[in-house]
């Protein structure tokens, strides 16, 4: 065997013991010589193909989608249809509140834990600096699933949307 693949035999697939020879149409390369493009392998025609792990299409953008872009968010507060979720826009700068708030805790956490410390109670400032860090990582986390299973019913939302309308037609 050569080095960098696999090497059939020489003089091509033979026979079993046995003679028994495989189906027709069975196992084997099909008819042509190969599999993929006459010639070999290589990129089809026109291009190059896209990375295995990479879709070969390209979705649509949705009917929410678009119609979320056409109107702009305060035109999207006052739609009495509710055709246009402001929600999705909004959550973004509650994360971000969500983040900031999270971040002042933290310091005003510190602050207090070296407080404690020099007031005389060092195990107690201790065990908030040891502890601290698992609390924030803790909401951080717990937060931010918070908001993705927000961001998710409205997302379930538009996708029903939009596929009932797709029935409708």
């Amino acid at each position: 065997m050569a080095q960098g693949g696999w090497n059939p035999p020489p003089g091509g697939y033979a026979p079993p013991p046995g003679g028994h020879a495989p189906p027709p149409g069975g196992h084997g390369p099909p008819p042509g010589g190969g599999y993929g493009p006459p010639g070999g392998h290589g990129p089809p025609p026109g291009g190059f193909a896209p990375p295995p792990h990479q879709p070969h299409y390209q979705q649509a953008p949705s009917a929410a989608a678009i119609a979320a872009d056409s109107k702009g968010f305060f035109a999207g507060l006052f739609d009495f249809s509710f055709e246009n979720f402001v929600a999705l826009k909004v959550m973004k700068v509650l994360y971000g509140l969500f983040l900031l708030a999270l971040a002042g805790g933290i310091l005003f956490g510190l602050g207090g834990a070296v407080l404690s410390m020099i007031n005389g109670q060092f195990l107690a400032g201790l065990g908030m600096l040891v502890v601290m860090p698992f609390a924030a990582l803790l909401y951080l986390i717990l937060g931010r699933v918070y908001f993705e299973l927000i961001v998710v019913a409205f997302k379930i939302a538009e996708d029903a949307d939009e596929i009932a309308k797709n029935t409708r037609k």
